[in-house]
């Protein structure tokens, strides 16, 4: 018994190999997914910064798509812009309501032929 314990003395080779290859491929699969994740929450925040402005009720809908643009453009979002937010932003107005929704998705390569995808559907109400 005693001889059997002295020789178990912790991972082997090829579990730490499997080890490194399963962290290693979430660690990749975290850097390509971080950041989509935070250009989505800059998107969130700007409709909110949008919705909730005081003003934006006597703004017409394309002054409305022009300030979201605008606080997106100050926080570096790339994907919507002056040219493409009639493709992604949808605005809606009902009696001093407003409702603002994106819709878009996001494709990353991951590595070879595999893509990571990402679908998001955000609304914000004021």
């Amino acid at each position: 018994m005693y001889r059997l314990a002295s020789r178990q003395r912790g991972a082997s080779f090829w579990t730490m190999l499997v080890f490194v290859i399963v962290f290693g491929f979430l660690a990749v699969i975290g850097i390509k997914l971080v950041p989509i994740y935070l250009e989505s929450w800059k998107i969130d925040k700007a409709m909110n910064a949008v919705v909730n402005d005081s003003s934006v009720n006597r703004l017409t809908k394309i002054e409305i798509a022009r300030a979201l643009v605008k606080r997106l453009d100050i926080d570096d979002v790339r994907r919507i812009n002056d040219h493409t937010w009639k493709e992604f932003v949808k605005i809606t107005k009902r009696q001093n309501r407003l409702t603002l929704e994106v819709n878009y998705r996001v494709e990353t390569p991951l590595f070879g032929n595999l893509s990571l995808v990402a679908d998001f559907e955000k609304k914000a109400e004021g």
